[in-house]
Order: C-alpha cells, then structure tokens, then sequence
C-alpha cells in the first residue's frame, strides 16, 4: 500500500471512529481513544493536507466529554434511585 493511501486511511479510521464513538457511548473509551490516535499519526504523518484526522481528533474528544458526562448521570440516577426505593418509614401501628 503507498505511504499517501496509508496516511489519508488513517485519517479516514480517525474520522469514522470519531463518529462512532460521539453516537455509540462506550464506557470504555475504545472508539475514542483510537480514534485520536490514529488522528495523531496521520497528522505528523502528513502536516499538510490533515483536515480528516483533525475532525477526528475533535469528534473522538467530544465522543470522550459524552461518555464521560453518560457515566456521570448514571451513577447519579442509581444513587438517587437506590435512595428513593430505601425512603420509607416503619410504622408500627400497622402491626
């Protein structure tokens, strides 16, 4: 495979996996992670036509900030839900 073919096919894996991982949350961060590392190595891999791998990068990050904020609110609702299903009150008059 030429080195231009490679460079601009890490640049598109960027941009996909950026996609990707912005509507999939994966708590794992895979998509995200990947994707802004093939972006880094397409940009010093090609400095000069790099407008692919830097959506990449933005999109994987951005992909991060949704994981990370869906992580957030489902620890918050677990919480408020556990508290809300251990709020009663014992009466004892009902024995």
């Amino acid at each position: 495979m030429p080195a231009q073919q490679q460079k601009d096919s890490k640049a598109i894996a960027s941009l996909v996996l950026g996609i990707v991982s912005c509507l999939c949350c994966n708590p794992l961060f895979a998509c995200s992670i990947i994707g802004i590392i093939m972006g880094i190595q397409s940009r010093k891999a090609n400095p000069d036509n790099n407008t692919m791998a830097t959506i990449g990068i933005v999109l994987s990050a951005i992909g991060i900030v949704f994981q990370i904020i869906g992580i957030i609110v489902g620890i918050v609702s677990l919480a408020t839900g556990a508290a809300a299903s251990s709020s009663y009150t014992y009466h004892s008059s009902y024995y």
